[in-house]
């Protein structure tokens, strides 16, 4: 039997906790403890994201002949700015500004060489490669190497009377599953074939073992790299069990060809002698780690969290707990009255559990809050979202005629809790 009084009872107690912890004043110390006791962890982290990310993204621009702006895909930059005598009267203790890649390559430019750059530079493809390459090189697939004529950089392995740019040859390093969403869905965005994407995406497994298994200058994270085993002149980097790459430079590992793993047509022949890229590359990468973790485990991180007075000494002042429990307990109602609607129907606890989840989930489907990951529900109609819904939960084992059932209750429920929030009747 659904109860109500119980439901509000345990939400007061996960209200009370929830501002323990994060909005009351002992609640904003420990919440700072716990951000200098992951420092390290969030060291590297970052630095392995930050890594990463940049010299794909410079691989990238290389190929497509964009600039690095195009395929900043870690970018967690913002700027915290105290807010004015008015704003902090009303409750407003900070500014959150969004930050873009020119804005945070400008200060490291001025901070690590002493060079103020003008407001408007932007990363385009000529500035990046002014800045991270030592030449211009031609964007991928331009040539066929010939021997003795083709310069490192500028050409593409493929057998001799190839017409393809792009032959069906890989060998896949990571599972499908594993693939980088926001990658994929920028090179899609490029118009690039699916098997052709499957070749970038090696290059972040053979990036990312290159930074466990191998130590380049530039291209390191102390305490995690390790010195590679060397066979004459040669770094041996283990990718896989089966793969393992003698090289020298860091080019060849993630955009130079290699029989057996390369794509044909895609992945370039590379200098074993030097980098194509410039120190600076690593550098701006390590710069931009530097920023997250500072910014993590600064005083001002926890103004994010912060209440008025009155609302960190008592729980029922604080706006924050307040509307934590009232989504809470509008939740837990949606919850048991479609457990109450279902309890002649459906008699295994499980398979309940997943009507509930269900149901639930379009209950909440327009509850977003700061999330960006959850913004593409609100591209879609209620009625295309409705079949979206409807194909995800009867492709895991649900009853497409007690979805629709769900679903109709959920909305009316949905719409009465609107109107007596609206006239504050709850």
């Amino acid at each position: 039997m659904y109860s109500l009084f119980s439901d509000v009872k345990k939400t007061d107690r996960e209200k009370r906790k929830e501002h323990a912890k994060l909005w009351s004043e002992a609640g904003l110390d420990t919440l700072y403890d716990r951000f200098l006791q992951v420092s390290e962890i969030l060291n590297f982290d970052l630095n392995w994201l930050s890594l990463t990310e940049m010299f794909t993204a410079l691989s990238l621009s290389v190929d497509f002949e964009l600039g690095l702006r195009e395929f900043d895909t870690f970018n967690l930059e913002f700027k915290l700015d105290l807010p004015s005598l008015d704003e902090l009267l009303k409750g407003i203790w900070t500014h959150i500004e969004p930050l873009t890649v020119d804005d945070v390559y400008r200060d490291f430019k001025k901070f690590y060489e002493g060079i103020e750059l003008p407001i408007d530079f932007t990363l385009d493809y000529t500035n990046t490669v002014n800045e991270f390459l030592k030449r211009k090189i031609p964007r991928g697939g331009v040539e066929f190497a010939r021997y003795g004529i083709s310069r490192y950089d500028e050409s593409v392995y493929a057998p001799e009377g190839a017409t393809e740019k792009y032959p069906n040859t890989l060998v896949p390093l990571i599972k499908s599953s594993s693939r980088p969403k926001h990658i994929v869905e920028m090179l899609k965005a490029y118009g690039i074939k699916e098997e052709v994407i499957d070749a970038y995406l090696n290059r972040i497994t053979l990036l990312q073992k290159s930074l466990e298994n191998g130590f380049f200058l530039g291209f390191n994270i102390l305490g995690f790299s390790k010195f590679p085993p060397r066979e004459g002149e040669y770094a041996v980097i283990k990718i896989t069990d089966e793969v393992k790459l003698k090289i020298k430079t860091l080019d060849q590992a993630f955009m130079g060809f290699i029989l057996g793993v390369s794509r044909l047509g895609v992945d370039r022949f590379t200098s074993r002698k030097t980098s194509i890229f410039t120190r600076r590359a690593g550098y701006f990468a390590y710069f931009r780690a530097l920023l997250q973790k500072r910014r993590f485990v600064s005083p001002l991180s926890i103004l994010v969290h912060k209440e008025k007075y009155f609302g960190m000494r008592e729980v029922a002042r604080s706006r924050r707990a307040l509307r934590y429990g009232m989504m809470r307990n509008i939740q837990y109602l949606i919850r048991g009255m479609i457990k109450n609607y279902l309890k002649n129907k459906i008699t295994d606890p499980f398979e309940l559990n997943k009507y509930v989840l269900a149901g639930t989930e379009i209950a909440f489907k327009d509850y977003t809050r700061h999330k960006g990951i959850r913004s593409w529900k609100l591209r879609y109609t209620d009625e295309e979202f409705k079949q979206m819904w409807l194909e995800k939960w009867v492709a895991m084992g649900l009853n497409r005629n007690i979805l629709e059932e769900i679903y109709g209750k959920v909305i009316l429920w949905k719409d009465q809790l609107k109107r007596l929030l609206q006239k504050n009747l709850i």
